[in-house]
């Protein structure tokens, strides 16, 4: 599936993350190889959007992948977390992994501004 077709559903990057899979996955065959794992996806809404795996997506997206290896999330989901993750994506007109490149941080940044920040929203809406 193309990666233009899939809205992300978190804010930020984390450049160490990222720098690990692009050492991984160097050149465009790694992504055609079984140790790639597929990026779990989910329809809801009429759209599609990654439930995991966006380190993955954007380094596919960088290294110039059109298509990139996705299989449908058949795992539960909380659907009020993910809406709201959604909503904030759409807030900040971040509607493809493409669009997520000035939200690359360093790793405290992206503890503090997106994990910190679901954790927050989890436990606003009753969840642990």
């Amino acid at each position: 599936m193309s990666w233009k077709e899939i809205q992300p559903s978190q804010l930020y990057l984390n450049i160490q993350k990222l720098s690990e899979i692009e050492n991984r996955f160097q050149f465009i065959s790694d992504f055609e190889d079984e140790t790639f794992p597929a990026i779990p996806i989910k329809k809801r809404n009429g759209r599609i959007f990654y439930t995991d795996g966006h380190h993955r997506a954007f380094v596919a997206y960088r290294r110039g992948l059109e298509l990139i290896p996705v299989e449908w999330d058949e795992d539960e989901l909380d659907w009020e977390l993910y809406d709201a993750c959604v909503t904030w994506c759409d807030e900040k007109n971040i509607r493809t992994i493409a669009d997520l490149e000035p939200y690359i941080v360093d790793a405290v940044e992206y503890k503090k501004l997106w994990f910190d920040r679901c954790q927050t929203l989890a436990k606003d809406m009753g969840f642990s």
